[in-house]
């Protein structure tokens, strides 16, 4: 093997070798990646099970009342008291008629939110105005 052969070999074997640590850090930083936005979704879904949680540690009224709009509006106020752990943000809407609450939960740098639909009527805080067909 003369001379010029050996350096064309540890130059390709040099190449080859930078090239796979590179494909090795790019998996590596794909991998943390992925780890790190998997840890943001959990944390949304924690914050939602605390939101759950407090929603139905709500007092309950003896007899409910048919005022469930009102009721959506006071449980949105008891949501926005708390806490929004750091990364995520919170958004509190209703439906269209103001009888379901809609949080929405954004972990922040990814585009899934989390959203979930809370019923007063569901929880027991008020009932549902039962409409009769008339013939």
């Amino acid at each position: 093997m003369n001379l010029l052969e050996v350096v064309v070999a540890s130059a390709l074997f040099a190449g080859s070798a930078c090239g796979s640590a590179q494909i090795c850090a790019l998996a590596t930083a794909s991998v943390a990646q992925d780890e790190h936005d998997q840890q943001l979704l959990e944390r949304s879904d924690a914050a939602l099970a605390v939101v759950e949680a407090t929603l139905r540690q709500q007092p309950r009224p003896p007899l409910p009342q048919a005022n469930c709009p009102l009721e959506t509006q006071r449980l949105a106020a008891v949501v926005g008291l708390l806490p929004v752990p750091a990364g995520l943000s919170r958004r509190l809407g209703q439906s269209e008629a103001g009888t379901q609450l809609l949080v929405t939960v954004v972990a922040a740098g990814l585009g899934e939110p989390r959203t979930r639909l809370y019923s007063p009527a569901a929880l027991g805080l008020c009932r549902r105005e039962v409409t009769r067909a008339t013939a």
